[in-house]
């Protein structure tokens, strides 16, 4: 016999076996698969389920065509123009003696440019968490494969409305219903490269791990799934290169990984006060609930700040950052009650609802109302909307202040008590109805709200003093003013003779007791409203408004 014939006749058993082959199949997947295909698609899933047509392929798959599949709130979950259910035929003599379901003979679901849509639930959970009815543990081995997904497009929809848009996805899942189901999936995010692979207990939705790699991201739509406290909003920005690992344990999560950002955005909200944050870009490191910000740079109200540190995530966010500027305007965190520009380091510590902050800072040109700083720098803490300025040196024209102070940032009170070194006094006083020039040293205590002095107390030594008029050498003054009540003391001398003296200046009211010693009288010519001479020895008083005084004498 020919090698031709031999051919031929080994082509016609090859086909006859074939043939033969086909016609055993299709008749169990007539009578077990395309009912256990419906019956899965009807009884498995909770919602609805749509298909145009359903026919066993020759080879004994069951295709379905045009499958659409929509969760019990009528969420658009799936739309798979062509799904091809392929069989596992050594689980076929299980079914026919009735020890399996006919889903057991199910070997691969592949679907074909399949159209996904991930929902949000207004709880915080997702659609797909309830999407599978659960089963029995008496019931019949349900099917245990592989689901292959070819060029899936899709969407995950938040609650808040964002949207993240999948494309060109491929990849496998190995799905087993009453158990462990693992998976591998990449394609385009956003049209920007993912990858994620992972596995969760099917029994325990809440229990799962996933790995993922991505090119790019888009934050704003992901930041409710992060623990942060309510507080703190993050409403923009981008992050790169992200390799993470993300653990689910009834209900917590626990992240992994590193990754870089930038044109982070959002609100950070501490009392009655909201920082507005921008411009965020840096790189960062987690390992479960910590993290490690490195290289970071923000805009807080606008203001260029370095940021690096540790963060933990709790309840309430905890904080060992370090925070260093060159330059920040103060009106932008005190609602424009202090301008200027200062720059230094800072720690922040404590939490996100509590934090401390502490630092050293070096600043120009501070004007608070009608008062100024040339220069200064100073220590200082925050905690409790409380600043603490300690240390303080204050450079003002010739003279320099030692200062240490307070000021509460939504109350806007403030307290500041100092020491006073060949400084002009006129600045300090020139808001007050006895205002004071000369060159002082000496100590003083200022309270306030606002833009408002409500006590004023100091007990200065002076030369080249002026008090309504008044010129006095050299003198020794204390004085207190708290309401509309100023309490003045004072001894000095003016010209050859010596003075001294006490009173009130209450509501512009003035009384005043001066003892004096050979003074040049015309030195109070201007006090009394009239030209005097001659020199004084001896008692007065001056009484009566600023404006029209009387002397007596």
């Amino acid at each position: 016999m020919t090698r031709k014939k031999w051919c031929l006749i080994g082509a016609a058993v090859l086909g006859l076996g074939v043939a033969g082959i086909a016609t055993s199949i299709n008749p169990i997947a007539e009578r077990y698969v395309a009912p256990m295909v419906q019956e899965q698609l009807h009884n498995t899933v909770r919602g609805t389920i749509q298909y145009d047509s359903m026919h066993i392929a020759w080879n004994g798959d069951v295709v379905l065509q045009n499958v659409s599949l929509r969760d019990e709130n009528d969420h658009l979950v799936a739309a798979v123009p062509t799904m091809n259910v392929s069989m596992k035929w050594t689980s076929a003599p299980s079914i026919l003696m009735g020890n399996s379901s006919g889903a057991a003979i199910v070997s691969t679901i592949t679907l074909e440019k399949p159209d996904v849509h991930v929902w949000q639930l207004a709880d915080g959970s997702w659609n797909v968490n309830s999407l599978l009815e659960s089963s029995s543990k008496n019931d019949k081995k349900s099917f245990d494969g592989n689901i292959v997904i070819n060029d899936a497009t899709g969407a995950v929809r938040f609650k808040d409305g964002n949207v993240h848009r999948l494309s060109n996805l491929d990849g496998n899942i190995a799905l087993n219903v009453d158990g462990m189901t693992k998976g591998a999936l990449n394609g385009l995010l956003d049209d920007h490269s993912i990858a994620v692979n992972g596995s969760i207990d099917m029994n325990k939705m809440d229990d799962f791990d996933l790995f993922v790699r991505a090119e790019s991201v888009d934050i704003s739509g992901i930041m409710n799934m992060v623990p942060s406290n309510k507080n703190l909003s993050i409403t923009s920005g981008i992050l790169h290169d992200v390799k993470a690992q993300i653990t689910g344990r009834d209900g917590k999560y626990s992240m992994s990984g590193n990754l870089a950002f930038d044109g982070v955005g959002g609100t950070y909200k501490n009392g009655s006060t909201t920082y507005q944050i921008g411009q965020g870009n840096g790189k960062i490191f987690f390992q479960n609930n910590t993290v490690l910000i490195s290289h970071s740079g923000w805009y807080v109200n606008d203001q260029a700040v370095k940021v690096n540190g540790l963060v933990t995530l709790e309840d309430e966010v905890v904080l060992n950052l370090n925070a260093v500027s060159d330059s920040i305007a103060l009106e932008a965190f005190t609602k424009n009650q202090i301008t200027g520009n200062v720059g230094g380091r800072v720690h922040v510590g404590g939490t996100s609802v509590n934090p401390y902050v502490s630092g050293s800072i070096k600043s120009n040109a501070i004007s608070y109302d009608n008062y100024h700083i040339d220069s200064g720098e100073a220590n200082f803490t925050y905690s409790n909307g409380i600043v603490d300025v300690h240390d303080a040196s204050l450079y003002i024209g010739n003279g320099s202040v030692k200062a240490k102070g307070q000021y509460g940032i939504d109350s806007g009170e403030f307290s500041i008590d100092g020491t006073i070194h060949n400084a002009d006094i006129a600045p300090f006083t020139q808001n007050l109805s006895t205002p004071v020039s000369g060159v002082v040293n000496g100590k003083f205590s200022v309270r306030g709200k606002n833009s408002d002095i409500t006590s004023l107390a100091g007990n200065i030594v002076g030369t080249s003093l002026s008090v309504r008029g008044i010129s006095i050498d050299s003198a020794q003054v204390s004085f207190n003013y708290v309401g509309s009540l100023t309490n003045i003391a004072l001894t000095g001398s003016i010209g050859d003779g010596q003075l001294s003296g006490y009173g009130t200046i209450d509501n512009n009211q003035l009384q005043l007791s001066l003892s004096a010693d050979s003074i040049d009288a015309s030195h109070f010519s201007s006090l009394v409203g009239d030209s005097i001479s001659g020199n004084i020895t001896g008692y007065a008083t001056v009484a009566g408004s600023l404006d029209n005084l009387l002397v007596n004498g």
